[in-house]
């Protein structure tokens, strides 16, 4: 229905944000999907990629198998929540965010349980 809000597209806008942000000539970035899962991760991967190409972003697109997707994730959600928890990494990994900002859903939450924070 028209009731429904949609950003509209403003290709100058983004450039200047891309500019201001350091970026130019835009940069190159990988996202990974699951092959299949949802049925439309790939399709959508690539409408993301050819918007993007637009600011000059290069969106390099890697699928894998659900189980290779997963464990690829979740290694780099606790890499990055080493970087930002830093000396209380153990205490992420033991089901412990001490500084998450993102209380109460907190994306560490790899396992289906709630994070006790």
């Amino acid at each position: 229905p028209s009731t429904l809000f949609c950003y509209k597209q403003d290709v100058a806008k983004a450039k200047d944000l891309m500019k201001q942000a350091g970026f130019p000539d835009g940069f190159s970035a990988t996202v990974i999907g699951a092959t299949g899962e949802p049925p439309t991760a790939a399709s959508d991967a690539q409408v993301l990629q050819s918007q993007l190409a637009v600011i000059g972003v290069k969106l390099n697109i890697q699928m894998m198998e659900l189980n290779v997707y997963v464990d690829t994730w979740l290694k780099v959600v606790r890499e990055a929540a080493r970087s930002c928890v830093g000396p209380n990494y153990q205490a992420v990994e033991n089901g412990h965010c001490p500084q998450c900002p993102a209380r109460p859903s907190c994306p560490l939450n790899d396992a289906g349980r709630q994070v006790s924070h």
